[in-house]
């Protein structure tokens, strides 16, 4: 009877990577990346809220700084003592937006009594869109003309009352919107 290693010698390597004894690995937890928040907040729970929770900006007045475009893909996350406030913002593009208009976003916070010198960002996850009481679209419309005395007379011919004060109406604010444009 031959023995164990006579029988195996001489074979191919795919045979020996068939029949090799798989060994145990330790049974090791999978790590992952965690993120600084994560870690920061099993450490240190109560601190790190309190530092989010420092912003004294609310959302009515981040929403009146900038704006409801900007205040849907933005949020105050900190104002420190020296007037840095850190800005959480969607995307990269959302902060490029935003540094452009920083001059005019400390000026309108200052305004509403927030001492904010500078702004900083940081890509994060912003809450879901959020909408104010209603978005409000303005236009302007000019005052009635008067309407030259041929118009009015060519009106007065028209029989009907509701008719009449329709098209007069109506060709009153055509003729303002000509004068104002």
């Amino acid at each position: 009877m031959k023995s164990m290693a006579g029988a195996y010698k001489g074979k191919a390597l795919s045979f020996w990577l068939r029949h090799r004894t798989k060994r145990r690995r330790k049974n090791r937890t999978a790590s992952t990346p965690r993120s600084l928040h994560d870690v920061l907040t099993t450490l240190e729970p109560e601190i790190f809220r309190e530092q989010l929770t420092r912003c004294p900006i609310t959302l009515a007045q981040w929403q009146e700084a900038v704006g409801l475009r900007l205040a849907d893909r933005s949020s105050p996350r900190r104002l420190d003592p020296d007037g840095s406030l850190l800005i959480a913002v969607k995307s990269s593009v959302w902060a490029q937006e935003l540094s452009m208009l920083s001059s005019m976003v400390c000026q309108r916070l200052q305004s509403q009594g927030h001492d904010v010198r500078t702004v900083r960002f940081m890509v994060s996850s912003v809450q879901p869109e959020r909408r104010g009481p209603g978005r409000v679209e303005t236009r302007f419309v000019p005052k009635p003309a008067c309407l030259p005395e041929d118009l009015q007379r060519d009106l007065d011919d028209v029989q009907d009352d509701a008719l009449r004060e329709a098209i007069r109406a109506a060709m009153m604010a055509s003729l303002a919107t000509k004068q104002s444009g």
